[in-house]
């Protein structure tokens, strides 16, 4: 069996899968399966990957008849991954040679961290690095548009499992952790990917409770900005059908994830008084103040690029 699990997934990736695919069979750890999940793409997807799975072995090419949405499709690769660690990788974006190396060393000498990750770059259409822009930790994409840097290297680092959760809750903006490496084991008992937009970071911040995090101080991951990803669907109902097909606009929406940071809360192995302690947190400052006090997430589309925290 292969130590670790890539997990490509993608939906109309012509223009970048087959850097995305190159950046992972280049990299110097090779005890690893690559298995690509295509989402029922209807541009040159399938012809690439077909094309690269039929020169390396251990690239695993599927394709889904029909669209099921981004979630399902990372669930996907949680339920064929065969690896003691998981790493989840989108079609546009790119990994360091040294990625897994770097990652899997951290996972293997430390049984302290759960999700080990390398210091993140923004780039563009091209493979250019992103120009800053003005404010700490901004871009700018070629279209002109802000686009914030990646959390503080530090991030649930802390011993507390509690103090882990809250840091990734207040100081999280973008997650980019999510591309990290996981033990598979660990994800296998969270709620993994929900089909609701935001639910991303409340599955990252469960990951959390069960240990630490941590970051190689080297570029080892890129991440694409352009115009064709998910941040740039100009409405709350395209951002919904590309993360779930079956995505409707629902009465306080915003309760739904707050109910995934309590399912989280309530099944991760901390002691009682943490438990109390973070389901007071979640209900004050994302139950009441988030939602109930705040008219604008009433009534919205499950997905919409406005993060709640």
């Amino acid at each position: 069996m292969p130590k670790i699990t890539v997990g490509l997934v993608v939906y109309n990736g012509a223009d970048y899968v087959a850097q995305a695919i190159r950046s992972v069979l280049a990299q110097t750890f090779d005890d690893f399966e690559l298995i690509i999940l295509d989402n029922a793409s209807s541009d040159g997807t399938e012809a690439i990957c077909r094309e690269l799975a039929a020169t390396d072995p251990r690239i695993r090419y599927e394709r889904r008849p029909e669209n099921v949405g981004v979630a399902r499709n990372f669930n996907g690769c949680i339920e064929r991954a065969r690896g003691q660690y998981l790493q989840w990788l989108c079609h546009d974006d790119l990994v360091a040679p040294t990625f897994l190396e770097r990652t899997v060393a951290v996972l293997d000498e430390r049984s302290d961290v759960v999700l080990a990750f390398g210091q993140t770059r923004l780039i563009d259409e091209a493979g250019e690095p992103l120009r800053p822009g003005p404010g700490d930790n901004v871009f700018i994409d070629r279209q002109g548009h802000r686009r914030n840097g990646p959390p503080p290297a530090d991030l649930a680092t802390q011993d507390s499992a509690a103090a882990r959760f809250l840091d990734v809750k207040k100081r999280m903006i973008r997650n980019f952790h999510l591309f990290g490496l996981h033990r598979l084991d660990v994800i296998r008992q969270t709620m993994q990917q929900q089909p609701i937009y935001g639910a991303d970071m409340n599955l990252v911040a469960e990951v959390a409770l069960y240990g630490k995090f941590h970051e190689v101080p080297e570029d080892l991951f890129f991440k694409r900005e352009h115009a064709k990803q998910s941040l740039a669907i100009p409405t709350a109902e395209g951002r919904a059908k590309w993360l779930n097909p079956a995505a409707q606009v629902e009465l306080f929406p915003h309760l739904k994830l707050l109910r995934l940071d309590a399912r989280g809360i309530l099944t991760a192995p901390i002691p009682l008084k943490d438990k109390i302690k973070l389901m007071g947190w979640v209900v004050r400052h994302l139950g009441l103040k988030q939602v109930l006090l705040n008219p604008r997430h009433w009534r919205r589309a499950y997905m919409d690029q406005e993060t709640i925290y």
